[in-house]
């Protein structure tokens, strides 16, 4: 049985904007606006704000398989009732065959949609009832690359993705490879969760700005963050550990900066998160062995932080 666009359009989470075009459907994470942003910043950006990475059907179905069709190759992952299920790599064709056993239970899909391309023909069984998600909280993710799952492998590990599988939360991670701190990114959208979590600061370093400058940004990024979501839990995590001989303008190495950051957001309406606590100081659990972990990093990661969340809400 195809599902009318209208239907799936019901079924996706964590896009800003889904539009058709003749290909199918298309998404983004992030506004045009916020597109635009980052691209002013530099070119570096064009290719990465366009993608539509960290965008997913979450949907609850009684199907005994699952199928849809991708304009151009590319990756594609399932998990089936919280366990990753099926991957596809460089492929134009998704289908998922389900056990047909007890096919009145209702099982709960997450499709990681393919970051390239156009999606269309979805279908599942006859018949089969096909119903979005139902969640107990609302999650915003905002960050730079970690926060998008980069080196995680599969996107069901990064850590946004298992902290909201394991909290039943709907989540919209607004991702930016290589962002920082930057005031005219933030922008209120109709997502409207109860839990905000912020994660930039590692590029803020590696930009060579002084602390004063990187300072000043991050507390009207999170001014303006806090008193668009007042009465919501705001969380912002300090930067991960990572190795790097680098140092700021003033002389500040890496562990002396995030001291000082750790004051600043302590400092906002924002809980602090130590991120220094979260993923071990070993070069095994980062993919380039300094800056982003990897798949046992990122898993790490989210069970660090789910801890923390939940003594919190």
């Amino acid at each position: 049985m195809k599902l009318k666009n209208s239907v799936v359009k019901t079924l996706i989470v964590g896009a800003a904007r889904v539009w058709e075009t003749p290909d199918g459907l298309k998404y983004s994470r992030l506004s045009e606006t916020q597109a635009e942003t980052w691209k002013k910043e530099s070119e570096w950006f064009n290719r990465i704000v366009t993608s539509g990475e960290g965008v997913i059907l979450d949907f609850d179905t009684n199907s005994e398989y699952f199928a849809f069709t991708i304009s151009e190759k590319s990756n594609a992952e399932i998990w089936v009732d919280g366990l990753f299920f099926k991957n596809f790599i460089d492929a134009t064709e998704v289908k998922c065959d389900f056990s047909p056993d007890n096919r009145s239970d209702m099982r709960h899909i997450i499709c990681y949609l393919p970051s390239n391309g156009a999606v269309r023909d979805f279908a599942v069984s006859d018949g089969a009832e096909t119903v979005k998600h139902k969640y107990e909280r609302k999650i915003l993710f905002i960050g730079d690359s970690i926060t998008n799952g980069a080196c995680s492998h599969y996107e069901g590990i990064s850590y946004p993705n298992v902290t909201a599988r394991a909290l039943n939360a709907e989540r919209f991670i607004t991702g930016v490879g290589g962002g920082y701190f930057l005031p005219a990114f933030f922008e209120k959208t109709e997502f409207k969760p109860d839990i905000v979590i912020v994660a930039f600061g590692t590029n803020d370093f590696s930009n060579n700005e002084s602390f004063d400058v990187i300072k000043e940004k991050a507390e009207v990024f999170l001014r303006l963050v806090s008193k668009n979501y007042r009465n919501k839990k705001l969380f912002c995590i300090s930067p991960i550990w990572r190795k790097t001989d680098k140092k700021l303008s003033a002389g500040e190495n890496f562990s002396e900066y995030c001291e000082k950051l750790k004051t600043v957001i302590s400092d906002s309406d924002f809980t602090l998160i130590e991120g220094d606590k979260l993923v071990p100081h070993d070069e095994r659990f980062f993919d380039d062995g300094e800056l982003h972990p990897n798949a046992i990093g990122h898993y790490m990661y989210a069970e660090n932080l789910i801890k923390f969340i939940q003594r919190k809400i």
